[in-house]
This record gives structure tokens, sequence and C-alpha cells, in this order.
């Protein structure tokens, strides 16, 4: 099958294919070619937002969750937001863009900091609150410019996938042109 992603600002053709003929593998096995590179796979469900992968017969472990139109997967120590590529070119020029606009984490953790307080405003892609997962940092920052309507949580929290930690106001787009023309 023929698919096309968009990871993070990147857009990715991937061609999978089971490797049973029928594609029902016990395991998910299949194998994966992107750019003309050929990898077996098996994904195994393994949790709620948690997936077991191997790759070229090395483990690797990664949570996913679904946000608005994608689904933010984090592995190997870092988040990507993987949309699919169509929707991804629709939504380019729109209000929002297809970024994600909750501040939630990837996968289940603790806060460790809070880096900004109600009010205050913030640039897109600003670090907003640190989180540790598996013995890894991750700074959860800002998706657009805005203002900081709410901080929902205080460092030592437990959090999970879904729940939103900061609430950023966006302030106009400035992307926008304007429209109206006079005769």
């Amino acid at each position: 099958m023929h698919h096309e992603y968009v990871v993070n600002d990147t857009e990715l053709t991937v061609e999978t294919t089971p490797l049973e003929p029928d594609g029902s593998g016990p395991d998910g096995r299949t194998a994966l070619t992107l750019d003309e590179t050929r990898w077996e796979a098996a994904l195994v469900a393994a949790g709620a937002h948690r997936v077991q992968l191997r790759m070229q017969g090395e483990r690797r472990e990664a949570w996913a969750v679904r946000d608005g139109d994608g689904v933010w997967v984090w592995m190997n120590g870092r988040a990507r937001l993987v949309r699919d590529a169509e929707a991804a070119r629709s939504r380019r020029g729109s209000s929002g863009g297809g970024v994600a606009k909750d501040v939630t984490p990837p996968m289940p953790a603790v806060v460790t900091q809070v880096l900004v307080a109600e009010g205050e405003a913030v640039q897109k892609g600003q670090g907003l609150v640190v989180v540790s997962a598996m013995k890894m940092e991750m700074t959860l920052v800002a998706p657009f410019a805005g203002t900081v309507a709410a901080v929902q949580t205080e460092p030592g929290a437990k959090v999970n996938p879904g729940d939103i930690l900061v609430d950023v106001t966006p302030t106009e787009d400035t992307d926008e042109t304007a429209e109206e023309t006079d005769g």
C-alpha cells in the first residue's frame, strides 16, 4: 500500500507490503520502503498509547496519542507529529494550519518544571513545561504565538497523554494577508 505522511514539516512516502501473502501474520510483520530503503518491521500494541516496534531485529518502544488531525509519536527521546499528507496539504493556509493546539505530553510523565505563568506572552516554539518520562526530559513548547490563558499543572504532577497542561490563546494570525481589495 502507498501512504503519504507529514512528519513534523517533512513529507514522506511509505510503501507497505505484508510479509504474509494474506496479510494475516500474527505479529503485524510488514515490509516498509522509505526513500528506496526497505526494512522489515513488526508493530504490536502494548497498551492504550504504547506500541512495541521491531525493525531489522532491533526492538523499540513508542508512545502515540491522537491530537486533532494527527498523531503525536514519542520515540527515541523525540516527539513527532505524524499527519496524513493530503489532509495536511488541504489545511495549509487555514487557521491553525493543522498544528496541534493543546500542550499535552506524548506519554505518561512527571512535570519537572513549569516555565511560564498565566498572562505571559509566548512565541511559537517557546518552552512551556518540562516533563520527565523513562529517564528522559522533554520540553513541551507553544504551538503558536499567543498568551498563556491558564497553567493547569505544577512540578511533581503525574500527567498523561491528553492532559492539557497549559492553555495558550493564539494572537491574531500575522500570516494572513488582507483579502479585501478596493476595485
